[in-house]
């Protein structure tokens, strides 16, 4: 049984010392960022230590020769050394094989730890690292370990939250995450660390996230953009009228179904190439979470339905803007416009 990150992860903090190389990939800067601090902490605790950071993206032939240099000169203040290279995904493949090798000729007293956001599974750079088990690669996990998560991070605060509290912030930041592409954690921790400074009960509440988070799409948006994709009708209608009385924008959530069917049409398309699923996540550069929501979705979809349907929402965004009718209106004639 192959190990996950978690288990790497744990083996090299727990190993007596540290291989000279290591990959930390993370699509979320807070867990990327805490690995590596971990793993350079258990390297060395002297604060003499010199930390050399490097930007993979920056990296040329003129530069590689540099990055030599620097990873072969000795310290003036310790015996040791740690550099960081970021970006690592960036990394020009022109130059791909000398850079691994300078890493292949690192010591006991260098550490190199090359981090990013991801790489394709027959990456060398990834393969360099696996091959020798020190490649720590993050997903994004689904809900259930993302409210562990969350958890975690509120007992960091001296927080906690219900079952539902929980779960509604997850949903909240997984929808924004689908919608801006930015990472959920990155969007939890923000969420989180805002929580702290302004709700003075040590619990946090559904009112709590109401009444700080007043912008953000909340889950019955959510459950509407899958109500709808999912040909739930009487769920999705049932949704419109409280959600329009608590002030939502009608024209960011026919943006977010208007998204949700274009990555529809799109995934139809590439399957119709022949693409398979991971070909079809590298080419429209979609986080995990997001590909396995709208690739179950799009099951129910043909890609001739789906032309007709984006006309649809095209034509309701027309009506929305001469206010023809009511925003509740429009959205009931689109629930039936777009039943699978």
């Amino acid at each position: 049984m192959a190990k996950t990150a978690t288990d790497i992860f744990k083996s090299l903090l727990s190993a007596e010392k540290l291989p000279g190389t290591i990959l930390v990939l993370a699509p979320d800067l807070v867990r990327r960022e805490r690995a590596v601090e971990a793993l350079v902490n258990k390297f060395s605790d002297d604060p003499n230590v010199p930390v050399k950071k490097w930007n993979a993206q920056d990296i040329n032939k003129a530069k590689l020769t540099e990055f030599a240099e620097a990873s072969s000169a000795l310290s003036l203040f310790s015996s040791k050394q740690i550099f960081l290279i970021s970006n690592i995904e960036k990394l020009n493949s022109s130059i791909t094989d000398s850079f691994l090798k300078i890493l292949e000729k690192s010591d006991g007293d260098s550490l190199f730890i090359c981090h990013g956001e991801k790489l394709a599974k027959n990456s060398k750079v990834l393969k360099f690292f696996t091959n020798v088990h020190a490649a720590v690669v993050l997903e994004t996990p689904k809900s259930p370990e993302l409210r562990r998560w969350v958890s975690k991070e509120l007992q960091r605060k001296e927080l906690k939250a219900d079952t539902r509290t929980l779960q509604a912030l997850v949903d909240m930041a997984e929808l924004e995450a689908s919608v801006n592409s930015k990472p959920v954690h990155d969007i939890l921790y923000s969420r989180i660390e805002r929580l702290a400074l302004y709700v003075d009960s040590e619990t946090i509440t559904l009112n709590d996230l109401k009444n700080l988070f007043p912008d953000v799409i909340d889950p019955n948006e959510f459950d509407f953009v899958n109500a709808i994709a999912s040909g739930d009708v009487a769920k999705a209608e049932g949704l419109i009228d409280p959600m329009f009385k608590a002030g939502k924008n009608p024209f960011l959530l026919l943006s977010l179904i208007n998204r949700n069917y274009s990555d529809f049409a799109k995934i139809r398309l590439l399957q119709s190439q022949g693409k398979t699923p991971a070909q079809i996540r590298e080419t429209l550069n979609m986080n995990q979470w997001r590909f396995q929501k709208v690739l179950e979705g799009v099951k129910a979809h043909s890609l001739p339905s789906l032309q007709q349907d984006l006309q649809e929402i095209a034509n309701i965004d027309a009506k929305l803007k001469n206010r023809s009718l009511s925003p509740e209106n429009l959205f009931s004639e689109l629930v039936f416009a777009l039943r699978p």
